[in-house]
């Protein structure tokens, strides 16, 4: 293969400055004839709950004997044993490894000089501003980037001899709104600092906030400082002073040691720290720049918004469109909410598991299979003709992508991302390209929406399949309850619906009701002598015997009412008929006789009750005349006998 094949682990890719080191990474790789494939959970895995666990099966994908190298953005994990069970992984698997815009002991890593910019902008808010009352917003307290910029905070602060009880750590855990929380409660206790050194810039907008809005100006009153030069903080009032990244130099430096260690050349690795320069901004107090539009910015970011709105509305329309689908209209009309070519890879289990209702005990440490060997591929193609947007592929779970090597001959990047329900691994999804990961609510929301989906169609087929199940089950007990097992004829309970069933749609018919009643002579003495075996045989032969007969009318049944007892019913043209019909049953009974050539007889009294009226209280009427009347021909010895 001409190319060499590069992976980039990431938390959370989807971010504004992890998308845009996807996007310059790319590019550079591109240049030393390096393609991309980006492994990325939507969460940071701070939670370390049933959903990251789910979310970090896409890291189980990570296809070690194909690559050339693997980056890590380790400082993108909030779960650094994970981070670290990866890098073990391409360690053992003999994979060169590096960290990105992070530094992880015993690999080589390419970063920025945070902590050499973090002092110098401490320096300069106490040395050229003179702040000795100064409060820091850390990021999660125990983050080990956090304790590091502490550390350099508090040896700063005693280099330049601040008194400690004029020094303040709290706490923003990297968000907005967690340190403007931290600001207001030090307002409350009338704790302001003059100056507020922070950790990033998202934190410093939501401290600057917070401050405006219980009245302290920025800077007059009190001086704020960012750190990583997000584009908000060109927007800001006043403008931020921060360190921006140079994301370019930052990616570019990573292609070139990947590029070294794909080559064996390990000694000439090394870590590289990239050195920051401050701009010093309105929020501390300097004059700064004026050079940018806002006006154009909010045009922007209006336009961004009207689009995610838009993407909204899409997504909710495609979860009410397709959860009603079966699962391959599903995936046709899926194909027309892609940007480009992507391919949706399922667990065939996914499909197959029966007890997707049911919850077991979770363990996020556990590392169980969570592919199986052999995985389902649709390949959407929005731009496709009808019948080809939708393509299903069997392929192994070592290929990762069906036909991966020929889809990496035209591109230069592929993005992988879970799809899971909490805990339960669907599969993983695969965009293809850069324009996809430059939308950050597209695939990250387009994601969940997919798994959804494909849930809420499985659960749907499982729940139809199970109801198929139930309902065979049930005509299989319903037709157990109504027949008789060893003659197969209706039992006493199908002689009943079946009677209903005729005083229901033949009381007008002008047909007569007959019921007959067979019961068998000395059929114990056949048990007793021949055994039960050969009973059970007596009884069946003489349900076909009476079969026989009853198949000759079009509207007569027989049916087993107890051990040795049967009835023949139904309807018949008139009276004489039914007398017929008595008749042909006991010469029946005589020729099973003569065929059986067994040393005994077949003997039974019958009993007969016809009625020209149709309804259900003539039906138990006849069945009341019928017994008497069998009855009284035992009675009477009036009984059919072997003939010799």
């Amino acid at each position: 293969m001409e190319h060499r094949i590069v992976a980039l682990v990431s938390a959370a890719p989807q971010r504004d400055r992890n998308r845009e080191i996807i996007r310059r990474l790319t590019v550079e790789l591109k240049e030393r004839q390096m393609k991309l494939l980006v492994f990325g959970t939507l969460s940071d895995l701070a939670g370390r709950d049933t959903n990251d666990y789910g979310e970090k099966s896409v890291f189980r994908l990570i296809p070690y004997k194909k690559l050339a190298g693997l980056i890590i953005q380790a400082g993108s994990f909030l779960d650094p044993d994970e981070a670290a069970w990866i890098i073990s992984e391409a360690k053992a698997a003999g994979v060169p490894v590096m960290d990105l815009d992070h530094e992880t002991t015993g690999i080589p890593s390419v970063c920025f000089d945070y902590d050499s910019a973090f002092a110098e902008m401490v320096r300069h808010v106490i040395l050229y501003h003179g702040c000795r009352k100064i409060a820091m917003i850390a990021g999660a307290k125990g983050q080990d980037a956090s304790a590091e910029r502490e550390k350099t905070f508090y040896r700063i602060c005693g280099e330049n001899s601040i008194p400690e009880e004029n020094i303040r750590i709290c706490y923003g855990e990297l968000w907005d709104w967690p340190a403007r929380e931290a600001v207001i409660r030090m307002i409350e206790e009338k704790d302001v600092p003059e100056a507020f050194i922070c950790m990033n810039d998202a934190m410093a907008l939501g401290c600057i906030g917070a401050l405006q809005e219980k009245g302290y100006s920025v800077p007059g009153d009190v001086i704020v400082t960012g750190m990583d030069g997000i584009m908000l903080a060109e927007y800001s009032e006043p403008r931020l002073t921060t360190v921006p990244a140079d994301i370019t130099q930052l990616c570019r430096e990573a292609a070139e040691q990947i590029d070294t260690l794909s080559r064996g050349r390990r000694d000439e690795a090394r870590k590289i720290r990239i050195q920051m320069k401050a701009d010093y901004e309105g929020s501390c107090g300097c004059a700064g720049r004026s050079d940018v539009n806002a006006g154009m910015k909010l045009l922007e970011i209006d336009s961004l918004m009207s689009l995610h709105g838009n993407h909204e509305r899409d997504m909710a329309r495609m979860r009410h469109k397709l959860m009603d689908e079966d699962r391959y209209q599903m995936f046709e009309k899926m194909a027309l909410y892609m940007e480009s070519d992507s391919w949706i890879c399922c667990n065939p289990s996914f499909w197959e598991r029966q007890d997707a209702g049911g919850r077991r005990s979770f363990d996020y440490r556990r590392r169980e299979p969570l592919f199986d060997q052999e995985m389902i591929s649709a390949r959407l193609s929005p731009s496709g003709a009808p019948e080809e947007r939708f393509e299903e592929t069997m392929f192994s779970r070592e290929e990762l992508l069906p036909g991966l090597e020929g889809l990496l001959r035209s591109r230069d990047m592929l993005l992988f991302c879970p799809l899971n329900f909490q805990q339960e691994v669907i599969g993983y999804c695969v965009f293809d390209g850069i324009g996809q990961v430059q939308k950050p609510f597209l695939f990250s929301q387009l994601c969940r929406n997919i798994s959804m989906i494909l849930k809420v169609v499985r659960d749907r087929e499982q729940a139809e399949y199970v109801t198929r199940v139930l309902e065979s089950s049930n005509r299989v007990l319903y037709d157990l309850s109504m027949h008789d097992e060893l003659t197969g004829l209706d039992n006493r309970r199908g002689l009943m619906q079946r009677l209903e069933e005729i005083c229901t749609t033949k009381a007008e018919s002008g047909r007569v009701l007959s019921y007959t009643y067979l019961d068998l002579d000395s059929f114990k003495d056949i048990n007793d002598k021949w055994g039960h075996d050969e009973g059970d045989r007596v009884l069946k032969l003489v349900a076909d015997a009476l079969k026989n007969v009853s198949d000759t009318y079009a509207d007569v049944s027989v049916s087993r009412v107890g051990g040795d007892e049967f009835v023949v019913f139904g309807t018949l043209k008139d009276v004489a008929e039914g007398e017929r019909l008595l008749a042909a049953l006991k010469a029946e009974i005589i020729q099973l006789n003569h065929s059986m050539g067994k040393d005994y007889s077949i003997r039974c009294s019958l009993g007969q009750s016809n009625s020209e009226n149709i309804s259900r209280e003539v039906a138990r009427e006849l069945i009341r005349k019928a017994d008497d009347a069998m009855y009284r021909c035992k009675r009477a010895g009036k009984l059919s006998r072997r003939e010799n």
